[in-house]
């Protein structure tokens, strides 16, 4: 048996330890999708063709093999300057955070993935609460990398500015005045 891992390398599972078929796939399909959209739900298992039964019987076992062939060691030279993470801040991507030389990776990537996670809520449901949870996520990550608190600051005032921009009320509430002014 073997597992992906993000740099298309292959991990061996042999022995009598050896994790169940579907749990080795289970966890590919979890990985995947922490890795598109910062969470893999239970419906994304159910997509992927798993029973109830099954993702109730592996999940435990796959969750492990996932975290393991999700941990990437970092080791580069490359730091991302601060116009590149404000780029970043501005359009999260879960799979990109910003790259800084001694920064706690898998730390950064948990909370980068939040922030990405809270993002995308507030396209969803624009309101105020969900911009200033964004924001607060955003300045969580900002603290974990070694930059000044001048450049952290510039960062946070103009993704705070963009998201200021965002519509209030919910997309529903939006879409229903909208039908209100197609049908007046």
């Amino acid at each position: 048996m073997s597992l992906r891992t993000p740099h298309a390398c292959t991990i061996a599972v042999e022995g009598e330890d050896a994790p169940h078929p579907d749990a080795i796939r289970m966890a590919e399909v979890m990985r995947e999708m922490k890795e598109a959209h910062g969470a893999c739900l239970y419906k994304d298992m159910t997509r992927a063709g798993f029973t109830p039964a099954q993702i109730t019987e592996h999940f435990p076992q796959a969750q492990r093999l996932a975290d393991a062939a999700s941990t990437v060691q970092v080791t580069t030279d490359r730091v991302d300057r601060c116009a590149d993470v404000l780029f970043k801040a501005r359009s999260p991507m879960p799979n990109r955070p910003p790259m800084m030389a001694g920064v706690d990776e898998q730390a950064l990537r948990s909370a980068w993935g939040d922030y990405c996670q809270s993002r995308s809520a507030l396209r969803l449901d624009p309101w105020s609460g969900q911009r200033e949870r964004a924001l607060a996520k955003l300045e969580r990550c900002l603290w974990m990398l070694p930059i000044h608190q001048a450049e952290r600051a510039r960062i946070m005032h103009e993704t705070g500015r963009i998201l200021a921009n965002t519509p209030q009320g919910s997309l529903f509430a939006t879409r229903k005045a909208a039908d209100k002014q197609v049908h007046a």
